[in-house]
């Protein structure tokens, strides 16, 4: 069965949308698409509480099911948008390219008003980045009731988990090494691009994993990762 996607994901994307093209460039041609360069700033703008890939998700199925097969996106920042490991020359790079069609306000009130009617809910038809139907959801990794699966998310009793993309990563590491002594170069060597690695301190990997530290904390209800003295960090389930 397929993830669901809440309907609190589309409205917050959507807010972003709106606010985007409102402030966005009109071309002279008001037939032409429009287009709108998202960066990190528009995300914070509006308070969102939302990773790049569950953004990109949300906007797979806004394409492919309800009413904006005319949007296309493209040059997707995983990277920066999980707020870069290292200084970007840029302070406010573009995190996702679109463009959207001429009659979007039309077409978002149209979204708006479908989602008042079907509900809280709405199914996830499109994985993370191909927007390929998903068809058969699988267990990649388990510990206990601590699960990865192969469209990407990492669920707790069956309810996904709320992780930045780098955090993630880092999750699916203490996963696959329970009980095992994890290092802070073995964490820099896997989630850290290897141009970024030099370049990269040991306070940029620490943040990462007090982070993770603290979302497994809450739904462990227990403390499950343990610093090792300067050696790195053990997962205890």
């Amino acid at each position: 069965m397929a993830p669901d996607l809440l309907k609190a994901d589309i409205e917050m994307v959507m807010k972003i949308l709106e606010r985007a093209f409102e402030l966005a460039d009109k071309p002279k041609n008001t037939k032409e698409r429009v287009k709108v360069f998202l960066t990190r700033l528009d995300f914070d703008r509006e308070g969102a509480r939302i990773g790049i890939e569950d953004f990109v998700t949300t906007l797979c199925h806004l394409k492919a099911n309800v009413g904006l097969g005319e949007m296309d996106f493209s040059n997707v920042d995983f990277v920066n948008g999980d707020d870069s490991l290292y200084e970007n020359p840029d302070p406010y790079p573009s995190l996702v390219d679109l463009v959207l069609p001429s009659d979007f306000p039309k077409i978002a009130g149209q979204i708006r008003n479908n989602l008042h009617l079907e509900g809280a809910k709405i199914r996830r038809h499109t994985s993370v980045v191909s927007g390929d139907i998903l068809s058969n959801l699988e267990p990649e990794t388990q510990i206990g009731d601590l699960i990865g699966y192969n469209d990407g998310t990492i669920r707790f009793k069956g309810e996904i988990m709320d992780m930045r993309p780098r955090v993630k990563d880092l999750c699916r590491i203490f996963m696959k090494n329970p009980l095992k002594l994890i290092t802070i170069d073995t964490i820099r060597e896997e989630i850290v691009d290897q141009k970024k690695r030099k370049i990269t301190p040991n306070a940029t990997i620490s943040k990462y994993v007090s982070e993770l530290h603290k979302i497994l904390g809450e739904y462990f209800k227990k403390k499950v990762i343990f610093n090792q003295r300067k050696e790195g960090w053990i997962f205890k389930p």
